[in-house]
């Protein structure tokens, strides 16, 4: 009977080993997946940020070269910074430094002077509200005037 009685004993603690066996394994297995699929998650949201910080590097590349007092014009689509370093209204001429909009380069740096017509000669004033677009040779003022290199 004593014999018996282990054997049952062996019997009912095993099979509640076997039993305790499988949930844990089934909790394991549980716990895996969800790891997986929130590593998985993480994995293609760092992808995804990833590549949005690539087209924002791309954007400000090469602006580190653009001094921090410049200020951007935008006209059709097309950037261009302005830095102006210095006016002297007295002869109605500045010096300025323009930089392309897109990768910081120098486009153009030197004093340019005011031109007007005669009956509407003006001083330079604000030019950073004044400042239109740069055609390649000359900065275009809103209004009548320009900025002609000098």
């Amino acid at each position: 009977m004593d014999k018996m009685k282990k054997l049952v004993l062996t019997l009912a603690l095993a099979k509640s080993y076997l039993v305790v066996r499988k949930s844990i394994t089934e909790i394991i297995a549980y716990n895996l997946r969800k790891t997986v699929s929130l590593s998985l998650k993480l994995l293609i949201l760092l992808i995804l940020l990833s590549c949005s910080g690539l087209k924002n590097k791309m954007e400000l590349e090469g602006t580190d070269r653009i001094p921090k007092t410049a200020f951007l014009v935008e006209k059709d689509g097309i950037k261009t910074w302005f830095d102006i370093e210095w006016i002297n209204n007295h002869r109605n001429m500045t010096r300025i430094s323009i930089y392309d909009g897109n990768n910081g380069n120098l486009i153009s740096k030197g004093r340019f002077i005011k031109i007007c017509p005669v009956q509407k000669l003006q001083h330079i004033g604000e030019l950073k509200n004044e400042i239109d677009f740069y055609d390649g040779k000359n900065i275009q003022l809103k209004g009548d005037c320009y900025l002609l290199k000098n």
